[in-house]
């Protein structure tokens, strides 16, 4: 199975990125790009990553630090709890609102407004006595880190090439795992000093101080600069970012030039849109995020990402590592928190460097489960050991094993370094790629969603994670953190597009196979249904057992030969079984949606020769028999090979015109032969028509096709086991050569009696049912038509034949149709028809129409001017009839014209008043003597 590239974001858009102003340009080498002067600016942004990271992280050492120094009294569970979340709720309010402002005064400045809230709040912190001045400094702290973590990201992505995109972007990550780090050390440090927690925070307003400085001397975003007016500005920034590179001038006016287009597209897209309000426009875009299926998926997946991050519980860790470790007894719990925080670094730092090997998707799919283990390895640990909970400190709160092992707090260590390292490699990283998973016209609003998920996430996690831990006790605390992880990946394998990635999920371990996406899981049926017809009819062992053999094989790039491998015959069988479930309904139920395996199976065979060379010639030059199960799946799908978009013409060399043309054969060869039919010669035909409808080069039936452009071949839209109704207008068309080829090569050579006598016009035919009991049929044609006592029973009908653009002429149509039961290489829902075209000669015509119920002739070339019989396949949906005619008039001669024909349903008939509506409109009086009696009419 061929996998998508791994580097691809989870959600694949296939829309353009005009925001990727640094990619790789005609003529722009991507060679000399990521210089000194990018990483530079990189290290700039990503100080504010450090400041997140150390505001994040100083709040662990800090709760344990502060004793009785704030309001005069132990801090409560409550207080710790506003403390540690007000950050991440004043966050998710600055977020959007750094979105908009970064857009009017530029990214810089949001980022020296953002380092002024950073010192503004540490010293805040430092210097108050009291909760409320501490939690007024951190939620300052969290409007800075709001804004900064919008803006940063946003920063580096339009400065980064798009080849170091992904790495520069986690450098963030990586500066945010460092800032953790350097608090945790710092809170070691200053763990002894009296009144220490006051250095702890203050200490915060340094780096920010540093990127204050460091930013006044740097530029904007040249992206910004040129929606600002600034282009000079712009393309001197752009100049700097390719460095030393001979040919920085060059690349620099060529990007300078793409970000000017894309700019002056926007303008123009708000120009167009500049009547209407500010609040419409939002309306638009939102409503474009929800309705179109993709918005929609991108940000459900999104939003999940986000959410999951969070409420997996790890800021609940890094918020109060310090205090459970000191609960279980640790003699420096800041130092053995500082294990928590330096294995968050190391393993971003590996991210780093393996991202752009390994892949986003593989890191994340295979991380999650190593996460729910460790989790759970928590619980079980915690459940062995007795927890005294209080209203007032955990710091007296010491856990006691009930056994007389002190093994516990080390395996508790343990797993919640396992479980750290398993969610920088993975959900510590990959959310934050969301922008590439939203086309341009919604990515900003999509990405403020998510990123509003996880803070609001991240706010949940630090107001209840103390509460739980005293009301639910550590050991369901985390259970509940390891199920959420659980819950939301089923919801996530529900919308990752590509069944790779999916199967992939499946089998990263057999915990989250057996429990997530085991047979029974509601993941599989949900999937099934989304994609395929008929997901009621499997059971969840079958129905799992289906989807994953189905996203393997129909994966797979095959080329499929006549001859088939053991693997191209796999291929066969499930395009055969999901042909079978088409527009398969309960039932009960009377909808006909669209097919999804249609759709499926017209993806796959996108990526085939299956339609666009059906049949290929050994190298003697006989064309190569298939077999049944070829044959019949590509003459279920023939409208596809017939749309004038789809696969095109085929080869000459993929039918053989003798199989045609029934050569060498004096008589008419039935298609039915002992309840089958001649599959193989059936697809011949096809073939023919592929090639002579499609093909310009043959100047045949392509122009009349062409300009019939309402009147193409569809597909079926019902079930095949539903009743077909034969009845209605039928379009077509059908070839000769005249006078017949003595010589195989004359008729291989010539095909039609196109440009040699005339281009044959499309027939148009309309047939009604009659009573079968009605013997209209003559028994002198079962000769030519014989009964088959393996065919369902015959039914009658009647109906006129017509020549486009040619009112003047109409032949008479006499015939039947009878079911196959048995199936044809497994498929069933064929039919024969046979029927006879004729016009009476001029000395008959008009004796027997009175009482033409009773129908017979008695010769053949003096009764008719002409009669024609035509044999026909109707198949499976009941659209298409394919098949071969002949002169009865000649049949046995060699002159005998005759040839394959092609006919598609145009309209059908569902009542008796379309029947009588036709017979009015071609005014043949051989129709309106079968009309219905007025009782039946009503």
């Amino acid at each position: 199975m061929e996998h998508t590239d791994a580097d691809q974001p989870l959600l694949g858009n296939d829309g353009d990125n005009p925001s990727d102003v640094l990619q790789e340009s005609p003529g722009v080498s991507a060679e000399g790009l990521g210089g000194l002067f990018i990483w530079a600016l990189t290290f700039s942004a990503g100080i504010s990553g450090l400041l997140f990271g150390y505001d994040t992280g100083v709040i662990s050492a800090t709760l344990v630090s502060i004793k009785t120094d704030l309001s005069g009294k132990i801090l409560t569970t409550m207080d710790k709890s506003i403390i540690t979340s007000c950050t991440s709720l004043f966050a998710l309010i600055a977020s959007p609102l750094a979105g908009v402002y970064a857009d009017s005064i530029g990214r810089r400045k949001v980022l020296l407004v953002a380092d002024a809230l950073f010192m503004i709040g540490a010293l805040c912190q430092a210097l108050t006595s009291t909760v409320m001045g501490m939690v007024i400094g951190r939620s300052l702290v969290g409007l800075a880190v709001g804004a900064a973590s919008m803006v940063s990201s946003l920063y580096i992505s339009e400065l980064a090439p798009s080849h170091l995109r992904g790495r520069l972007v986690t450098i963030l990550a990586l500066f945010i795992t460092g800032g953790q780090v350097v608090a945790y050390i710092i809170g070691w440090l200053f763990s002894k000093t009296p009144a220490g927690w006051r250095w702890i925070v203050g200490l915060g307003a340094v780096p920010a101080i540093m990127q204050f400085i460091i930013l006044i001397f740097l530029p904007e975003s040249p992206r910004w600069l040129v929606q600002a007016g600034y282009v000079a500005e712009a393309r001197h920034v752009l100049i700097k970012v390719f460095g030393s590179d001979s040919q920085a001038a060059y690349k620099a006016r060529t990007v300078l030039r793409a970000i000017e287009e894309d700019v002056a597209d926007e303008a123009a897209q708000l120009s167009h849109n500049k009547s209407d309000s500010s609040f419409r426009r939002a309306l638009q875009t939102t409503s474009e995020l929800y309705n179109v299926d993709g918005n929609r998926r991108a940000l459900i997946l999104a939003m999940m990402l986000q959410g999951l991050q969070q409420l997996c519980g790890f800021n609940s860790l890094m918020y109060f590592s310090a205090t459970i470790f000191e609960s279980l007894s640790f003699s420096s719990p800041t130092l053995t928190s500082l294990t928590v925080a330096g294995t968050n670094f190391l393993f971003t730092l590996l991210v780093f460097s393996l991202i752009d090997y390994i892949g986003r998707r593989r890191i994340l799919l295979y991380s999650i489960p190593f996460m729910i283990v460790a989790l759970l390895g928590c619980a079980l640990a915690f459940s062995h050991m007795r927890w005294i909970p209080s209203s007032y400190s955990f710091e007296d709160d010491q856990a006691q094993p009930l056994s007389s092992t002190s093994s516990m707090p080390t395996i508790i260590l343990i797993c919640l370094t396992v479980y750290t390292a398993a969610y920088a490699s993975g959900l510590g990283n990959v959310p934050w790629q969301q922008s590439e998973l939203f086309p341009l016209s919604v990515r900003s609003l999509g990405s403020a969603f998510a990123t509003a998920t996880n803070w609001g996430s991240n706010f949940i996690v630090g107001l209840t994670f103390l509460p739980m831990m005293e009301m639910l006790t550590p050991r369901w605390t985390f259970v509940i953190y390891a199920l959420i992880p659980v819950e939301l990946l089923e919801r996530i394998a529900n919308h990752i597009d590509s069944d790779a990635d999916f199967l992939s999920l499946a089998l990263t371990c057999r915990g989250i196979k057996e429990c997530i996406l085991s047979p029974d899981a509601g993941v599989w049926r949900a999937r099934f249904n989304d994609k395929y017809d008929a997901g009621w009819k499997y059971t969840s062992d079958l129905l799992h057992i289906e989807y994953r053999t189905r996203a393997l094989v129909l994966s797979q790039k095959v080329f499929i030969h006549p001859r088939e491998t053991e693997c191209e015959h796999l291929w066969l069988e499930v395009l055969q079984t999901m042909l079978m479930e088409t527009y398969m309904t309960k039932p009960g139920d009377n909808r006909r949606p669209r097919s999804k395996n249609l759709q499926r199976i017209a993806e796959a065979v996108q990526k085939t020769n299956f339609l666009s060379r059906p049949m290929v010639r050994d190298d003697s030059g006989v064309v190569m028999n298939p077999s049944d199960e070829y044959c019949a799946v590509q003459l279920c799908l023939t409208h596809m090979c017939l749309d004038p978009l789809g696969p095109g013409p085929c080869l000459r060399s993929n039918y053989d015109t003798a199989k045609v043309y029934s050569y060498g054969h004096d008589t008419h060869q039935s298609l039915v032969e002992d309840g089958r039919i001649r599959l193989d010669t059936l697809l011949h035909i096809r073939n023919f028509w592929q090639r002579h409808l499609l093909s310009t080069r043959e100047q045949s039936f392509a122009t009349s096709y062409e300009e019939n452009v309402q009147r193409k071949p569809r597909e079926w839209l019902r079930p095949f086991e539903d009743p077909i109704p034969v009845m209605g207008y039928w379009y077509g068309y059908y070839s000769c050569i005249h006078p017949y080829p003595a010589s195989p090569l004359t008729l291989e050579e010539w095909q039609t009696c196109a440009g040699h006598e005339s281009d044959h016009d499309a027939v148009l035919m309309s047939l009604i049912l009659v009573d079968a009991n009605r013997t209209i049929w003559p028994k002198r044609l079962d000769a030519q038509f014989p009964e088959h006592d393996l065919l369902c029973p015959r039914k009658y009908f009647i109906g006129s034949e017509g020549f486009e653009g040619d009112d003047s002429l109409h032949y008479h149509i006499r015939g039947f149709y009878q079911d196959i039961p048995e199936t044809q290489a497994g498929i069933y829902g064929w039919m024969r028809i046979c029927f006879v075209s004729y016009l009476l000669s001029e000395e008959r015509d008009g004796q027997d129409e009175p009482d033409a119920r009773s129908w017979e002739f008695y010769d053949i070339e003096n009764d008719f001017d002409r009669i024609y019989g035509f044999e026909g396949i109707l198949l499976p949906g009941g659209k298409i009839m394919l098949g071969k005619y002949f002169d009865l008039q000649f049949e046995g001669e060699e002159d005998c014209e005759r040839g394959p024909c092609i006919y598609w349903e145009h309209t059908s008939m569902g009542n008796v008043l379309d029947i009588l509506t036709i017979s009015q409109s071609i005014n043949d009086p051989f129709l309106t003597c079968f009309s219905p009696p007025r009782e039946e009419q009503a």
